[in-house]
């Protein structure tokens, strides 16, 4: 996080218009621009404990394709952040290659329901409920970042002097200024970032006027 405020160099006085007449200096002088900025990296996160990995799901910055898909009756634009749990058979207007889930649910299998077991298809085609802690994988837990962002804010504001007692402050905010969206980390369990929103704390440019009137 980082602010600052900066002092336009326009009116008496100043670099620019520094004999200007006192008309003009109430119109272009006395002028602040001021500014706070947050940058930030992602936050960690892992698939959903509620899955079985069996391979590594992380996906090249780089190489994270993009694609329609229709989700709880919702067909939105998402980008594949890692290789969840999906049916990337249904995915539609794909930009980039898919990569095949790394995970399997916990869940029915060929010898029916089972907690805290993944199911091995063996040689001979019998099924094999494994423990979880029979299957060996390097990857460690929390391995997978989320998306970082950046956002601006802007205030233009200037003091008018009214007589001896009263001053008028005018101020022009300006609320993620360049208007540039910050994205919501992907589902933990199916690796898929929904690109239709971004994250709360930082919507679309808003502009707000005020005049503030101090006696």
């Amino acid at each position: 996080t980082y602010n600052g405020i900066y002092d336009l160099p326009f009116g008496r006085g100043k670099h620019f218009g520094r004999n200007v007449s006192g008309a003009l200096d109430n119109v272009i002088g006395g002028w602040q621009l001021a500014t706070i900025g947050t940058w930030f990296s992602g936050t960690w996160m892992g698939v959903n404990t509620g899955l079985v990995q069996t391979g590594s799901p992380r996906i090249p910055a780089n190489k994270r394709p993009t694609l329609t898909l229709n989700i709880q009756g919702s067909t939105a634009l998402y980008r594949e952040w890692f290789a969840g749990n999906y049916n990337y058979a249904n995915a539609k207007a794909v930009s980039g290659t898919l990569v095949a889930p790394a995970v399997r649910q916990a869940g029915p299998n060929c010898s029916g329901a089972f907690i805290g077991q993944l199911a091995v298809m063996l040689s001979d085609g019998s099924c094999y409920n494994a423990p979880f802690s029979g299957i060996y994988n390097t990857d460690p837990r929390a391995n997978i970042i989320g998306p970082g962002g950046w956002n601006d804010d802007f205030s233009l504001y200037k003091h008018f002097k009214i007589g001896e007692r009263l001053d008028m402050r005018f101020a022009g905010d300006f609320f993620n200024f360049f208007n540039h969206p910050v994205d919501n980390p992907p589902n933990t369990s199916n690796g898929l970032q929904d690109l239709r929103s971004q994250a709360a704390a930082f919507p679309s440019r808003q502009i707000q006027l005020s005049l503030r009137l101090q006696f």
